[in-house]
């Protein structure tokens, strides 16, 4: 029978040992409220263009809506 190989020394068991026990982590955040499925609004509408004109032929992708950088 063969002896099972050793396992490596935990590099953290020392840290453990010096820290000590650590005080108590910050309370846990309340959960962001759910919200009501509904109609989606007018101005939550994403538009997705492909676009090759003015791109030297080249088909770009385009994306227009809430939330994102306006492109210039």
């Amino acid at each position: 029978m063969t002896k099972p190989p050793e396992r490596p020394a935990n590099p953290f068991e020392s840290l453990k040992a010096k820290l000590g026990p650590l005080p108590p982590g910050p309370e846990p955040l309340t959960p962001p409220k759910k919200r009501v499925p509904g109609a989606p609004h007018a101005e939550e509408r994403v538009t997705v263009r492909f676009e090759r004109a003015g791109h030297g032929g080249k088909t770009v992708t385009r994306v227009e809506g809430p939330g994102l950088a306006q492109g210039g």
